[in-house]
């Protein structure tokens, strides 16, 4: 099955590497009411400039916003993500172990 699907895989891989945007279907505009894409215009900018605090997450370290939107192509950061520690017991890792991955433990 893998095979059969490698073309969507390498297309999916192609575009997260080149930070772009990749969907195997296209978007079925009936599917969304009439409001919603200015619905959507209107969350998006109310977000810009804005610390993102819509992820549950644990084991913040601080907030980055340093990359260039692809949508605003602005620099700097339109919209600011929280920095996580890699070794955090979040929601990321498996909770075997008490939530440390193997090389913690050693």
């Amino acid at each position: 099955m893998i095979h059969q699907n490698m073309h969507m895989l390498n297309a999916a891989v192609k575009a997260m590497q080149a930070r772009g945007f990749h969907a195997q279907y296209p978007e079925h505009p009936k599917a969304y009411s009439e409001a919603a894409p200015s619905q959507g215009e209107a969350a998006f900018n109310a977000a810009l400039h804005q610390p993102f605090k819509a992820l549950l997450q644990t084991g913040e370290t601080g907030w980055d916003g340093g990359e260039t939107s692809p949508y605003t192509l602005e620099t700097g950061g339109a919209i600011h993500f929280l920095q996580q520690t890699p070794w955090c017991k979040g929601p990321l890792l498996p909770q075997k172990h008490g939530g440390k991955r193997k090389a913690d433990r050693l």
